[in-house]
């Protein structure tokens, strides 16, 4: 029995999948649950490595979030002023 697949580069999400996403709040969790738990030398670098990636992942939720209240307020600024 075999498979065949694509080209696929380790740590990059194909965004094209919908593939299902963190919200901030679930992002928030879990950096909180890494930071008040205890690990073992063996696995500190890949809880590392793991707590970077959530980290960047949650500073471009704020981004993206930040983006959307300002283009839905641009929105209701532009809906109000037509009435």
């Amino acid at each position: 029995m075999s498979f065949k697949v694509g080209y696929i580069e380790t740590g990059m999400v194909d965004l094209k999948r919908d593939l299902p996403s963190l919200s901030i709040e679930e992002l928030h969790f879990l950096l909180t649950f890494i930071g008040e738990s205890e690990f073992k030398g063996k696995d500190m670098q890949r809880v590392v490595t793991l707590t970077q990636k959530l980290d960047t992942m949650y500073q471009n939720q704020i981004v993206i979030n930040q983006e959307q209240n300002q283009m839905d307020l641009q929105n209701f600024v532009r809906k109000n002023m037509k009435n």
